[in-house]
């Protein structure tokens, strides 16, 4: 091992066994695993909530928008800014396919930069293996890329948070890297990441608040800034959770009143639930088996920031629960019901960053203790990694289930190597051309067959009257349209 400027120089994963194809070979799983989320950002198509706010931001002014949307729907300050340059308004359909293909590189670029900050220490092979392994973390489980990827309002919701989620963590382990002259840049940029967190929705509210308030509580003694950091989390997480649209629009739906133990323990079952699915998932620890060993190697820089911040072994373990239970415990007794599938997307990274935070506190723990972890061929990791991401999961090898138990790579690749996204989007495209050829005022549109669920999660109604529908006609300057009802199966 040679070390030069504080900076470790060690052979790529020597220790694993394999110093030269491993990195190359999880390097091309990445990529391979990425692809078709891009490639299928060319196939996918706006949501009726993406046509309403271009329309409504058209029709106001953003301003306007921005003031009455606060003050009577929502209070999710940094999503409505966002919207300011949603898509739409730029270039129609094809502005917006590049827009949900600049969110994937978002949050790729965010899964890149927070890794090689927090291994800044490590051989900068190592740092992109670090990279990697998260970015594979993150995809091969990834919730829903039908509300996070291809709908772009979903996307500013929960998936703009989590890129800068990343680039904050990322900004935050940097301050020990950085000269005078850099010193009030970065403290602007901190600052600025740390307020936009919570005002992207609830949810990044409420992780907000728990971290603020958990840190601080862990670490006391910290400095000024840091203490002004949680400050102005704690004011943009109350600036969203208790803005004046919020309350107008819980007031305008109304929901049985539920006992609050039930709500509690619905919210208690739903946390365990959730953390024994994501855990029990074998790819997540084949991934962690493969980043132990970088973690044990930054372990031995006992004043780096990582290490500072992960020196409490229980601090994030705790965090990650508690995270998980506070929007749990907040959408339950806000609506009585467990979180939709797009808000599930911020906390399954926030999940792996916790559980990666974690990790770390652990290999500094049994640095410490002058312990070593077993070493496993890294062949046999990369392998079962392709077997996890690629195969189904039919532990009970039922024949109805072969080929449909997929996990989210697989199920992209399914919909862009079959065709059925092409199909979509010429379906799509048709509805676009009668919308606009037709000069009648109410429109029949087609029904769409069978579109993949990675891409649509619903679609216009058959009555006209629907919300949905009523948007996508006033866009189209149409009085009505719907789609053709399906036909009645004859008896």
């Amino acid at each position: 091992m040679i070390t030069q400027q504080g900076v470790l120089r060690t052979p790529c994963f020597v220790f694993l066994g394999v110093r030269k194809l491993y990195p190359i070979g999880l390097h091309v799983l990445a990529a391979l695993t990425l692809l078709p989320f891009l490639a299928l950002a060319a196939y996918c198509h706006p949501y009726f909530d993406d046509y309403s706010t271009a329309l409504e931001v058209k029709r106001t002014g953003f301003a306007t928008y921005f003031g009455q949307f606060y003050l009577h729907w929502t209070g999710r300050y940094a999503f409505l800014l966002a919207n300011a340059l949603h898509p739409l308004h730029f270039g129609g359909i094809p502005a917006y396919k590049a827009g949900a293909a600049g969110l994937i590189v978002g949050l790729v670029g965010g899964c890149y930069f927070m890794t090689s900050v927090l291994g800044r220490h490590l051989a900068g092979g190592n740092r992109l293996v670090l990279g990697s392994s998260f970015l594979l973390a993150v995809l091969m489980l990834f919730p829903s890329p039908a509300e996070g990827f291809y709908w772009v309002i979903g996307g500013y919701n929960y998936l703009l948070p989590i890129s800068l989620g990343l680039v904050g963590l990322g900004l935050g382990l940097m301050r020990d890297t950085l000269g005078k002259k850099h010193r009030f840049v970065w403290q602007i940029l901190v600052l600025g990441s740390t307020f936009l967190f919570p005002g992207f929705s609830e949810f990044s509210a409420c992780l907000s608040l728990l971290l603020a308030v958990g840190l601080m509580v862990a670490y006391p003694n910290t400095s000024r800034f840091w203490k002004l950091v949680a400050l102005t989390a704690v004011v943009g997480a109350v600036l969203t959770l208790a803005s004046p649209g919020n309350f107008v629009r819980l007031h305008q739906q109304h929901y049985a009143k539920l006992p609050a133990i039930q709500l509690v323990a619905s919210s208690v079952a739903a946390t365990a639930y959730t953390l024994l699915q994501w855990l029990s998932f074998t790819g997540i620890w084949l991934l962690v088996l493969l980043i132990l060993p970088l973690l044990q190697e930054l372990a031995r820089f006992e004043s780096s920031a990582l290490n500072r911040l992960t020196r409490l072994p229980w601090l994030w373990p705790m965090l990650m629960g508690g995270g998980l239970l506070g929007c749990y415990l907040f959408s339950y007794f806000a609506v009585h019901q467990p979180l939709p599938l797009r808000a599930r997307n911020l906390l399954y990274v926030y999940f792996l960053t916790t559980g990666m935070l974690s990790l770390a506190g652990l290999t500094q723990r049994l640095h410490q203790r002058q312990q070593k972890l077993p070493e496993i061929p890294s062949w046999l990791l990369l392998a079962g990694l392709v077997a996890v991401i690629y195969l189904d999961h039919n532990p009970l090898l039922r024949h109805a289930f072969i080929g449909k138990q997929l996990a989210t790579p697989a199920e992209a690749y399914v919909a862009w190597l079959s065709g059925a996204a092409q199909r979509f989007d010429s379906e799509q495209n048709l509805r676009y051309d009668l919308l606009r050829r037709t000069k009648a005022d109410s429109v029949q549109l087609p029904a769409l067959s069978n579109p993949p669920a990675i891409l649509l999660y619903y679609d216009l109604s058959d009555s006209p009257t629907m919300w949905s529908n009523q948007v996508m006609a006033i866009y189209f300057g149409k009085k009505a349209v719907w789609v053709r009802p399906p036909a009645k199966a004859s008896d």
